[in-house]
């Protein structure tokens, strides 16, 4: 796979507590397992097992995402309704990583595992849902829940950037960039360059190797970011 990580990563680096959060169907869980599978973070075998299912099944987007929703009601559904738990390596960093649920009702569940987090990943979508979570102020609430539970560092993977009504498009990801780093000074985020990342999670495009489809961002993909 052209996309996954050139260079096994350094043994024994410093443990990394992460917290991803997002809007219901922004493709969190599917881009979090990606860069888990590209970081070698899942056993083989399992995986193997669980991409065969969802080819068989004709659910591609399960083919990573199969691996953290693990409950058969999360699969029909294709929605995360418990939080779980990877893991993987960068160069520097061993990292525990907590998908969290997206549904509005499952706040009580993300917040009793935000307070273990040292950063906090938001994903937010390049699709027509990224308005649907500003209208109705849920990717700020996300936000300011991290921020309360004292979780100060953060940064934001732009996900479904291959969607048709997106085709990778500069413009679109600028537009969400502005509207997301405004709500994140209001709710308390303090950091002088929070990172923004293009991606897709289901193609795999900046998760772990830049990608030639947005060739207009000058920024590392999200497991460079993560490295940092």
């Amino acid at each position: 796979d052209g996309r996954m990580a050139a260079a096994g990563p350094a043994a024994g680096g410093p443990g990394v507590s992460l917290v991803v959060v997002g809007t219901q169907g922004c493709g969190k869980t599917t881009a979090l397992a990606h860069v888990c599978h590209l970081l070698r973070g899942f056993p083989e075998e399992a995986h193997a097992e669980v991409r065969s299912l969802a080819k068989e099944l004709g659910a591609p987007a399960g083919e990573h995402a199969w691996m953290l929703d693990r409950l058969r009601e999360e699969r029909v559904l294709a929605k995360s309704i418990e939080s779980s738990l990877a893991s993987f390596r960068t160069s520097e960093f061993s990292y525990t990583a907590i998908d969290t649920p997206g549904d509005e009702g499952l706040t009580k569940a993300i917040l009793s595992v935000t307070s273990l987090a040292d950063v906090v990943v938001l994903v937010l979508p390049a699709t027509q849902d990224f308005e649907v979570g500003i209208e109705n102020g849920r990717a700020r609430e996300l936000a300011l829940a991290c921020f309360t539970m004292g979780i100060k560092n953060i940064c934001v993977w732009v996900t479904k950037m291959d969607d048709l009504s997106v085709k990778y498009s500069m413009a679109r990801f600028d537009e969400i960039k502005k509207i997301v780093s405004a709500f994140l000074k209001e709710v308390g985020y303090k950091q002088k360059e929070v990172p923004f990342v293009p991606i897709s999670g289901i193609l795999g495009d900046n998760l772990v190797v830049k990608s030639n489809e947005t060739h207009w961002y000058g920024g590392p993909p999200a497991g460079g970011v993560l490295n940092s």
